[in-house]
């Protein structure tokens, strides 16, 4: 997101979401050699700026992941679990990047 001095006038702070991506790892075969279990990660690289653009909390990351059952017959159940596993992933990130804003102390 780009910010240009003055846009964000009427609010001293700006959380800019400079990346968000989900990655998958297989962590579990079955004896058919197929993907039985992966562990889901999601992250989120974020940054703070004042009305003038300058950095005041330099880019911080938050991980966070969850395991994920594969049934290799059941293509739409996985998609239904994995959906739900991604949407817990982003309940668990938003619930630790506002533990982690309310613990920064932010000086004018």
């Amino acid at each position: 997101m780009d910010c240009e001095p003055g846009e964000n006038a009427t609010t001293p702070y700006t959380l800019q979401l400079l990346s968000i991506n989900f990655v998958e790892r297989p962590v579990a075969y079955g004896s058919d050699v197929q993907v039985n279990r992966a562990t889901l990660q999601l992250n989120v690289t974020y940054e703070i700026v004042d009305a003038k653009c300058c950095i005041v909390i330099p880019k911080r990351c938050i991980q966070v992941e969850r395991d994920l059952s594969i049934v290799p017959n059941s293509v739409l159940g996985t998609e239904h679990e994995r959906a739900n596993v991604q949407a817990e992933l982003y309940q668990d990130a938003a619930t630790l990047l506002i533990r982690q804003l309310s613990s920064i102390c932010v000086t004018r």
